[in-house]
């Protein structure tokens, strides 16, 4: 009897991990036919994007089309290395570029630009006689002649569109001014810190996470609570909407992760694996995953259907205080207490990069919406990385406008950008910055009011979805709600 109880055991326990695996390699197939969609669209945009070009090129008699082929004809003959052109090979490339346009104006409406390149390529002698020189960037702001080396850096000439037929003395546009913010409400309700927020994708409602184990679900338009979930032993600290099912995700200090079904109001799933209080949860835009950043150093990748964990990412020297993920690309970026910023592969589940600028911990790393950039927010400073390779771009200027209320020893808290390109920073102190996305300059600052025998400090912060409203998450105990001016009138 022993040897047939223990012989089905091991059957079962074979059975188990096949369906495991199968479970493993349904999840790693669906990762990499995503990632094969994506390309394929990226591929038909940019073929679609050529396509147009070259219709707009092929017509000399369009304004947009002769824009072009000038840009193409100058960049071809003064490439970025090359110092600021005067001698007589610019003359001879003008002379080129001139006897086209009048071509494309009338005089020969099929003519192509074959001849106008070899006009410029008959100096190239010229310009290889050229001592080699390094020519030294122009600087913001100033005049942009009309002798200036067009970059090919797409950035920059989007910044510059006007670079070809620009005036000297003529300096780039100024960035539009932003709309100032006022706070419009405070909800009360949480018997402890407020430590998360997170807006549903119908804008209809928000939820909060607090330091009193409860969730909160807020009507977005009446401001009112429409439900408590009860579930968590210790503090709420992370919460994530589902774009894709009516499922709310939680984590918190007793190593939960948490899948509430929001149709039942109440918990459908959890998921077991984390060693420490779990910080920081992100639920992918497309896909059944989430990932989970711990105090046991780890980011960990779940399938939701199945619980099991897909990925459990090693590289942090400290506690994970967050993460995010993106529809764009197979990435996710993850900061921690030890001041790194990862970048991992989803599909592969490994690590692509370590990002080390930040001489503080990381708090809050979020992706932009429409660019492929990684905003990262450091106790010390407000970083943005170009995806996918994690290149340096810039900080953004926490103290290039008055601060009436700075403080030299603000510890930023957390940061988000909304879709219409604003920036906002929180700090433990009640500060609130409100810089644009574009110039990276600082148009607003304010600081909370804690309610009576409250603390001070903002802990996080959420946009809605249009925009227009801002979500801050306090160390008092509240929830305040802010609103463009030209929203509340």
């Amino acid at each position: 009897m022993f040897f047939i109880l223990s012989k089905a055991a091991k059957s079962t326990e074979k059975m188990a991990a096949s369906t495991l695996e199968q479970l493993r390699k349904s999840n790693l197939e669906s990762m990499q036919r995503f990632v094969a969609r994506k390309r394929e669209r990226e591929l038909a945009q940019q073929q679609q994007q050529h396509d147009n070009t070259d219709d707009l090129i092929a017509d000399p008699a369009s304004t947009i089309g002769w824009e072009l082929r000038k840009a193409a004809l100058l960049r071809a003959y003064f490439p970025a290395s090359a110092p600021p052109p005067a001698d007589e090979a610019v003359k001879a490339a003008r002379k080129a570029a001139e006897e086209e346009r009048n071509n494309a104006n009338g005089k020969s409406q099929s003519a192509d630009v074959s001849s106008a390149l070899v006009a410029v390529f008959a100096n190239a002698n010229l310009r290889q006689q050229r001592a080699p020189q390094t020519s030294s960037p122009t600087p913001t702001g100033a005049a942009v002649s009309s002798n200036a080396i067009i970059p090919i850096n797409p950035e920059h000439l989007r910044q510059h569109t006007s670079l070809v037929d620009s005036q000297p003395g003529v300096a780039p546009s100024v960035p539009k001014s932003q709309p100032h913010w006022k706070m419009a409400k405070v909800l009360t309700g949480h018997h402890g810190p407020v430590q998360c927020v997170a807006v549903d994708m119908s804008n209809e409602w928000f939820c909060t996470g607090s330091r009193d184990t409860t969730i909160k679900l807020w009507d977005m338009t009446t401001s009112s609570c429409k439900i408590n979930l009860i579930g968590h032993k210790e503090a709420v600290r992370g919460l994530a909407v589902s774009r894709v099912s009516p499922y709310l995700f939680s984590c918190g200090d007793d190593h939960a992760v948490k899948c509430w079904d929001l149709e039942r109001n109440e918990v459908i799933r959890d998921f077991h694996g984390h060693g420490g209080a779990v910080y920081s949860i992100a639920a992918h835009p497309e896909l059944d995953i989430v990932i989970t950043g711990s105090r046991d150093k780890m980011v960990k990748v779940w399938d939701v259907r199945s619980r099991n964990c897909a990925h459990t990412l090693t590289g942090h020297t400290a506690p994970v205080l967050s993460v995010c993920t993106q529809a764009s690309e197979p990435q996710i970026a993850s900061g921690g207490d030890d001041c790194m910023v990862f970048l991992w592969d989803l599909v592969a589940g490994k690590s692509l990069t370590r990002l080390t600028r930040h001489r503080k911990p990381v708090r809050t790393v979020t992706f932009h919406h429409a660019e492929r950039v990684l905003m990262s927010a450091g106790a010390d400073n407000i970083r943005k990385w170009r995806l996918p390779e994690g290149d340096f771009l810039t900080n953004m200027n926490l103290a290039t406008a008055p601060m009436p209320h700075a403080a030299p020893t603000t510890i930023w808290t957390c940061c988000q950008v909304s879709n219409r390109n604003t920036v906002v920073v929180g700090g433990d102190d009640g500060q609130l910055l409100f810089l644009d996305w574009d110039s990276h300059s600082l148009f607003q600052s304010a600081r909370t009011k804690p309610i009576p025998e409250g603390e001070r400090g903002i802990l996080a912060a959420a946009f809605d979805i249009s925009g227009t409203r801002l979500i801050t998450a306090e160390a008092d105990k509240a929830v305040k709600i802010w609103k463009r001016k030209d929203e509340t009138g």
